[in-house]
């Protein structure tokens, strides 16, 4: 069994722009949502609107924090930069190893 790390940039990268992707897609959701929300306020009585209110407010945190400082947007954002950042580490890594046998 080896106790060496291997990695595939290319898988690496790809699941960067995937993880990318779905922040997109999730923010295209959450501006379709904050849409919703304005429409059915103009469309429902006041009455109404306390259930959906507090509904709207519970996904909205759970989605951004509820300000965009956390939640799963910020998230799953958070997460594509590790990888990112981890990929750039590694590949750095590499470059600075190989560099070390160019006097052979």
């Amino acid at each position: 069994m080896s106790d060496e790390m291997l990695y595939d940039p290319a898988i690496i990268g790809q699941l960067v722009s995937e993880l990318r992707e779905n922040f997109g897609l999730l923010v295209s959701a959450g501006t379709d949502m904050a849409e919703a929300k304005t429409r059915i306020e103009g469309a429902w009585s006041a009455n109404a609107l306390g259930g959906f209110q507090a509904a709207y407010q519970s996904w909205r945190t759970e989605y951004d924090g509820g300000d965009g400082s956390e939640g799963s947007l910020h998230t799953l954002n958070k997460i594509a930069q590790l990888v990112e950042d981890a990929l750039g580490r590694a590949l750095g890594a590499d470059q600075k190893i190989g560099d070390g046998f160019g006097a052979f």
